[in-house]
């Protein structure tokens, strides 16, 4: 009975240690069939309102699946106020094309949405498409993206 017990105890963490730790390592270091977007992105975007927004993401990968976050800033032209709104970013790489499933942080707020993005100009950024839910006007609204990699410091 204890040698059973031990035996599903050992048998759970070491399948804890390999889904945690070993895979991601692996994936990470020996499979190289995807292009790396680790780290973090942003785009600037003047929109027809005369307002600006900036977008920020930071993206984690393990091996073709990629988890983050990213912050979108909107500063309204007229009034000089700010919003923030933080988002929760699950995605897959597939060669050198990304897509991204995103959903609003707050469980209060609406706000969710997808994007395909190309990996271009050597891994510098990422250009595509996508689709979000515009809170505001009640509707899905398609949106070009284009982010550039921010460098390390």
């Amino acid at each position: 009975m204890i040698s059973s017990s031990f035996t599903v105890l050992l048998m759970t963490f070491g399948k804890s240690m390999f889904d945690t730790r070993l895979k991601p390592f692996y994936l990470r270091h020996f499979r190289k069939n995807d292009q790396d977007v680790d780290g973090e992105w942003a785009a600037l975007y003047d929109l027809d309102t005369g307002d600006q927004a900036v977008d920020k993401m930071i993206l984690r990968q393990s091996g073709h699946i990629i988890e983050g976050t990213c912050e979108y800033t909107l500063t309204h032209n007229v009034t000089k106020m700010r919003e923030t709104r933080q988002f929760t970013l699950k995605g897959e790489l597939k060669n050198d094309y990304l897509v991204l499933y995103y959903t609003n942080k707050s469980r209060a707020s609406k706000g969710l949405g997808t994007m395909t993005l190309q990996i271009v100009d050597d891994g510098k950024e990422l250009k595509g498409y996508g689709v979000f839910y515009d809170t505001v006007l009640n509707k899905l609204d398609p949106q070009d993206y284009e982010y550039k990699r921010v460098p390390k410091a």
